[in-house]
This record gives structure tokens, C-alpha cells and sequence, in this order.
């Protein structure tokens, strides 16, 4: 019986992960079916072949200089958000253009009268300082202007994937760095939307940077600065407190499992605390800076992502009118902007529509997941308006749906061979859960929040490193097949 609870313990975040693949299995299946002029099976094979391509050439320098192989992943991605960039023009737009604007007033000054104004974005929605004040000290090094901020931010797009392959090759292995980096550089939904001041973009850098310290070595300098730079992460984009939670669920894990539980414990109090002391130290700056009013990690309406995820119009159903006058503000204003009124209204309106109205809620999230997980990327449209229906755009939208169907299909297979046992790693298989666990985390945060497609951004690195092993083990039988061709006499 202990042997079977240990097996089911042990194997308890691959079952969920395969149980919430299989979900976005068949809800993709649906679209397709409802779409069938949205043919993927051909891009799908020449993506696999152009992955497979890129790595034959890149593991034949990889094996001469791994320095030439990291400018290579850098400067090659920098290049190609560069010219997307370049195409795309994007114009800050919608919640972008109010944060681009005002960092524009943290730089002069003037920030304090939007941040203190109870009728203001940035009062009720403090939660996007973070982002704000990044946006500033970025415009304060490049000059404020937009085409040197979206450099500085392909900078950081770049630096992400060159920090993937560094963090896979101290786990794993150096062929599998480069597979993972490959599938990831080339993710097209993403490329599509690098061209946008997006808060996304910068998070993925710092937790990426987080990991790396993380898997560095078991000193515990790596552990303080893992949960420094989540914790500007979190700031930057709330919702990268579950890159938080997957490492503090990761360790928890590791000390019930009875694998070096003083290390781990002591590793697992260093990033919380780092993380709290990070988080409260920035929020005595911010306000001892008078660029807020309060804590920016204490939300001044913590509900209204909670009734966005089963109503879309907000509390009183208002439709938003534009990026100031949204639904939230528009809530606010009906309650005369009293906040501890909202709020308590807000509550009361989860539970009750929870409690009483159950089968039109769940109905509800149930579309919702089903767009979530189904519907192509809208990075997109917030790069290139009306782009996606012009005949490259629409080449481009079905080879990066392609892209996220092989993604879906190789981590469900990877991770029934990992509960198999038939995956080996010489460093530490274990932590091959750290990424399970916080796909997991993302996918149940949006079962009860608001959500859009482009909120897919950070499941798509944890989908590619999950997703390792079948990729490897096609790209090791394609190597057989080419070394049987080559090698073998041709009589003509």
C-alpha cells in the first residue's frame, strides 16, 4: 500500500498535466473540425523539418564553439524580431499606449497626479506600476523614444532565448539546449507579437534569468537571486507569482519525497524570503517616492479579473468604452469610485453567481477554456492590426497553430513516457516536474480568471521543455535515417 501511495504521490503532476493536455486535445480537435479549411497536417511536418534542419547545421557549430553557438541564438533572434518589428510598425495601443504614456509622465515628473487619483487607470489598476515604472527607467536609458525602447525590448526577447539554453544545458544536455532553443526562437506566434511593449516579453526574461540561477549549482546566492528576480518579475506582471509557486510547490515536493530535504528546505526558505523582501522593499521605494499611493502588489480591485472570468462586462455588466473608460472604471464609477463598496459587491457577486447561477458560470468558463486553449495566438492583432487576414498573415497564423499543435502532442507523449520510466536524465530527472507544475498552475489560474490566447505566452516555454524528449527521439531517428541514405552506394 506505501509503495502504491508513493508511486500515485510521485507521478501525481504528470496525471493532471496528461488530463489537462487531453483537454486542449479536444477542444483544438473541435476547432479544427469546425474549421476545416484550417488544414495544419503539411505545416506541421515542414515546421518538424525546418526544426530538424536548424538543428543539423546549429549542432555542427554547437560541437566546435558553444560561444559561437550562443551569438548565434542571440544575434539570430535578434535579427528576426528586428525585421518583424520593422514590418509590423506596431503603435502602442489599448492598456500599451496608457502605460507607454505614462512612463512617459514618471520621466517628467507628473506620474503622482494619475497614481493618487482614485478616477484614474492607475489607481485602480496599480497593479500595471510595475510595468509603468519598468517602461520609464527604460525610456530613461534609451532616450524615450519608441523605436529604442522596442530595441531594448527585442534585447530582452533575445537574451530569453539565449538564458533557455543555458538553463537546459545545466539540466539536461547540450544537444537537448539546442532543440529546445530552436523550437522556442522559432515559435511564430511569438515572433508575431515581439514587436509589442509588452510586459510579457520583460517577465519571461527575469524568471528565465531566475531559473538559471536556480539550476546554476546548489549554492545559496542562486536561490536568493532566483527569488529576487521573480519577484520583479511578479511586479512587472502579476500573474508570474505562479513561476513562485511552481518552484515553492517543486521543493515542497522534493523534501516529501525524502531527496535531500535540509538542502531543499533551506533552499525553499531562501527564495520565499528573497521573493517577500524583494517585493517589499520595491514597494517602500515606489511609495516613499510618492509614484503611489499605496503597496503596487495590493490590488486596488483584487475581483475584477475573477468576474471577467465568467462575465465579460465586470460587475454592474457595463461595456467598456475605450482603453480609460473600461468596465472596471465604468463599475467604480457607478459606486461613486467608493472602493470598499466595489469590492464588497464584487465578492458578493462571485459568490452568489458561483452559489446560484452554477450552470450558466461554468457554461461560460467552459467557452472561455475552449477559446483559451483552441483559438490561434492574438499577439497578432495587437502587433499589426487586420494583418492576420492577408494571405501571409493567414500562411503565418496556420503554421504558428501548427507549431502550438506540436507542442500540445509532444509534451502529452513526453510525459507518459517520463511516468513510464523511459525517460533518463545523468543530472536530475526530477526537476522535469518544475516545468509540469507550473503549466499546471498557469492553465488553473485562467480556469477562473479572464483570459485571452496571448496569455498562452508563458506555457509555451514550459510546453517546449516539456516537450523534449519526443522531439529528441525524432530527431535521433531522422539522424539514423540521413547516416543510412549517406552512407550507402548508389549504383545508377
Amino acid at each position: 500500500m506505501k509503495k502504491f501511495i508513493n508511486c500515485v504521490f510521485n507521478n501525481s503532476f504528470g496525471v493532471i498535466f496528461i488530463a489537462i493536455i487531453i483537454f486542449y486535445l479536444f477542444n483544438i480537435s473541435n476547432y479544427l473540425f469546425k474549421n476545416p479549411g484550417f488544414l495544419v497536417l503539411i505545416p506541421a511536418i515542414i515546421i518538424l523539418m525546418l526544426w530538424y534542419f536548424l538543428y543539423c547545421k546549429l549542432s555542427k557549430i554547437q560541437q566546435k564553439s558553444d560561444k559561437k553557438l550562443s551569438l548565434i541564438i542571440f544575434f539570430g533572434s535578434f535579427i528576426i524580431y528586428l525585421i518583424w518589428g520593422l514590418f509590423a510598425k506596431t503603435q502602442p495601443i489599448s492598456d500599451y499606449e496608457v502605460i507607454f504614456n505614462g512612463a512617459k509622465d514618471v520621466i517628467n515628473g507628473t506620474f503622482a497626479k494619475q497614481s493618487f487619483d482614485p478616477t484614474n487607470y492607475f489607481y485602480y489598476y496599480n497593479h500595471q506600476i510595475g510595468h509603468t515604472l519598468f517602461v520609464a527607467i527604460e525610456m530613461f536609458f534609451t532616450g524615450g523614444s519608441l523605436a529604442a525602447l522596442k530595441i531594448l525590448e527585442i534585447i530582452f526577447l533575445s537574451a530569453t532565448n539565449l538564458l533557455l539554453y543555458k538553463s537546459v544545458k545545466k539540466i539536461f544536455s547540450d544537444k537537448s539546449a539546442l532543440i529546445i532553443t530552436i523550437v522556442y526562437s522559432t515559435l511564430i506566434f511569438n515572433v508575431l507579437g515581439s514587436s509589442v511593449i509588452n510586459n510579457q516579453h520583460i517577465t519571461a526574461f527575469f524568471y528565465m534569468l531566475g531559473l538559471y540561477f536556480f539550476v546554476k549549482n546548489d549554492k545559496i546566492l542562486g536561490k536568493i537571486l532566483c527569488g529576487m528576480l521573480v519577484s520583479i518579475a511578479t511586479i512587472i506582471r502579476p500573474s508570474s507569482i505562479i513561476i513562485l509557486l511552481g518552484f515553492v510547490f517543486y521543493l515542497i515536493w522534493l523534501i516529501i519525497k525524502k531527496s535531500s530535504r535540509r538542502q531543499n528546505l533551506i533552499h525553499l526558505t531562501m527564495i520565499i524570503l528573497s521573493f517577500f523582501i524583494t517585493t517589499e522593499a520595491i514597494n517602500t521605494i515606489v511609495v516613499k517616492t510618492h509614484l503611489a499611493p499605496s503597496s503596487i502588489t495590493e490590488p486596488k480591485v483584487p475581483y475584477f479579473k475573477y468576474i471577467l472570468g465568467f462575465q465579460w462586462h465586470g460587475l454592474h455588466n457595463i461595456p467598456t468604452i475605450d482603453k480609460i473608460k473600461n468596465t472596471t472604471y465604468l463599475g467604480l464609477e457607478k459606486e461613486n469610485f467608493n472602493y470598499e463598496e466595489y469590492n464588497e459587491k464584487s465578492k458578493k457577486y462571485i459568490i452568489d453567481s458561483y452559489l446560484h447561477n452554477t450552470a450558466s458560470v461554468l457554461r461560460y468558463i467552459r467557452n472561455r477554456l475552449n477559446y483559451f486553449t483552441a483559438e490561434p495566438d492574438c499577439q497578432v492583432d495587437w502587433a499589426k492590426r487586420g494583418y492576420k487576414d492577408t494571405l501571409s498573415g493567414q500562411v503565418l497564423v496556420k503554421y504558428g497553430y501548427a507549431e502550438y499543435l506540436l507542442l500540445i502532442i509532444f509534451s502529452l507523449i513526453s510525459v507518459i513516457l517520463y511516468l513510464k520510466n523511459k525517460i533518463k536524465n545523468k543530472k536530475d530527472i526530477d526537476i522535469y516536474n518544475l516545468f509540469i507544475i507550473i503549466f499546471i498552475g498557469y492553465f488553473l489560474v485562467h480556469t477562473v480568471i479572464e483570459c485571452q490566447t496571448r496569455y498562452r505566452y508563458d506555457q509555451y516555454i514550459m510546453l517546449t521543455i516539456i516537450s523534449l524528449p519526443i522531439v529528441k527521439i525524432i530527431f535521433e531517428y531522422l539522424d539514423n535515417k540521413v547516416k543510412k541514405i549517406t552512407n550507402k552506394n548508389i549504383e545508377i
